[in-house]
């Protein structure tokens, strides 16, 4: 058999990024166990996330079923680290200073925060958020079970990765010190860049 008759196969290339297209950002990969949930102000929702290759996002987003109302509802975003039992622990940075807040009043449905210039890192952390405000109503988001399959076989005595934190204001925490009892975290979304 000549070269040029052998059978052969040829890798396709890698799929490229979609540029805005939307991603899910908390809880990678996708889980089927999808909510919402009335979130009270001045409470950090903690939703772990793993990313392979360094990601950049220009807005990140949240659903609501039912906005805020009777007054302001902003939202802040934060990144932090991971301890040995994949709980939130250290800030790595304050999207919040750097991006502002996140209107969660008026209309129902996705509200969106831009981002530009954002770049998550590959690896695993979780995504933190709160809003304070003087809203009557608190905002009901889509949320997802805390359950990460992707970070729970990999770290070990981690079966459950979304928690809440009690805190005065949506201002950043410096360290995370979520309570011992997983919950529903809220959806956050990526747009990539």
């Amino acid at each position: 058999m000549s070269t040029s008759d052998r059978p052969h196969t040829k890798r396709p290339p890698a799929r490229a990024r979609v540029l805005g297209a939307w991603i899910h950002v908390t809880g990678q990969p996708f889980m089927i166990v999808a909510g919402s949930a009335q979130k009270l102000a001045g409470v950090w929702n903690y939703m772990a996330a793993k990313f392979t290759t360094d990601t950049p996002v220009s807005a990140l987003g949240v659903c609501t079923t039912v906005a805020a109302a009777g007054g302001s509802a902003l939202a802040r975003f934060g990144l932090f680290a991971l301890d040995a039992t994949a709980r939130p622990a250290a800030r790595m940075a304050d999207w919040g200073a750097l991006y502002g807040g996140l209107d969660l009043t008026g209309m129902v449905g996705p509200k969106i925060l831009s981002t530009v210039g954002l770049v998550i890192p590959a690896g695993e952390y979780a995504i933190g958020w709160a809003w304070a405000g003087t809203a009557k109503t608190p905002p009901t988001l889509h949320t997802l079970l805390g359950i990460h399959p992707s970070i729970a076989m990999e770290t070990l005595s981690a079966a459950a990765t979304a928690y809440t934190q009690n805190i005065s204001g949506a201002s950043v925490p410096i360290m995370a010190t979520p309570g011992a009892s997983p919950t529903a975290g809220v959806i956050v979304w990526g747009k990539l860049a």
